[in-house]
This record gives structure tokens, sequence and C-alpha cells, in this order.
């Protein structure tokens, strides 16, 4: 990982590792104490995921990426990387010996990088990650 990077990661107190990833994709899991998240930079494009996942659609407690290795990219006719696709995992509300998992489909595209939206099952996670739909029509 480039100095910059680290020290930025570092800066916040922030874990970071980075991932296997597609050629022309750099994908980073990264952690704080409570929560992780994936990081990707594509096309000279930085996108966290951390708003999306730790604040902005919050289902549970503590939520964190359910498995750094089990990402799902999707492809284009071209051939061409145009979503990924991951799961997070979170603690049920007054029942903290229970979780609750979303799939998270996120756009990486020519109009950007951007959060396509959650899902509770891989057809629907998929075929949101299949439309057309740019980063300029947000969910």
């Amino acid at each position: 990982m480039a100095d910059p990077l680290a020290m930025a990661y570092a800066s916040r107190d922030l874990g970071v590792r980075e991932c296997p990833a597609v050629p022309g994709v750099r994908l980073f899991l990264v952690s704080s104490d409570a929560n992780s998240w994936f990081d990707i930079l594509h096309d000279g494009l930085h996108w966290s995921a951390e708003q999306a996942v730790a604040y902005n659609q919050p289902f549970g407690h503590f939520p964190n990426v359910g498995g750094a290795d089990a990402v799902e990219w999707r492809f284009g006719a071209d051939g061409a990387v145009t979503a990924l696709i991951f799961r997070i995992v979170a603690q049920v509300p007054d029942e903290p010996d229970r979780l609750r998992s979303r799939l998270v489909a996120v756009r990486l595209g020519a109009s950007g990088i951007c959060l396509l939206g959650t899902a509770t099952s891989n057809d629907a996670a998929r075929a949101m990650a299949d439309t057309s739909r740019g980063c300029d029509a947000q969910p």
C-alpha cells in the first residue's frame, strides 16, 4: 500500500489490509473498533463503504464485512468489471445473540463508484448489480 494511503488510515486509527481484486481495482478491508467496510480504488477514484455500512443504512449493531474473501465481482458483456457485491453482518438490536446480514451492491463504472443498494438475497443483489443504472441515478 502506498505510504500516503497508509498514513490516511493510520491518522484515523483504522486498520486496513489490501484484498485480492480484479485487474484495475484495489480493494481494501478497513476496520475500526466496532465496524468494518471496504474501500475501493478504481480508475483513479476512491470510494468508501463506511457511510453505507456503518451509518446510512443501519440494520443492527456493529455492522461488519461478512468475509473479505467472499466478494462477488460482476462483469459487463465486454468483460469489464461493473459491480461488486459483498455481505455485511450485524447484531440484531435487543437480541445480542442473533445476527442478520445484508448484501451490498456497489457500481464500478465510467460514471463513478457508488452504492446501488442493499438486498437480502443473492438474486436480488445480482439483479441490482446487473442493471445499467449508473452512479448519477442514486437509489
